[in-house]
């Protein structure tokens, strides 16, 4: 799959589920009492 490719999928997805991807994404790497806030709030 080329970056052409991957780009348009991920055009085709609704905005909860990029939302999803990118928070998932995000709480791999962020420290985790940042996380922890993360959570409280939503």
């Amino acid at each position: 799959m080329n970056r052409t490719h991957d780009a348009r999928a991920l055009v085709r997805l609704d905005p909860g589920e990029m939302r999803e991807l990118v928070v998932e994404a995000w709480r791999r790497t962020a420290p985790r009492q940042l996380v922890a806030a993360y959570d409280a709030e939503h």
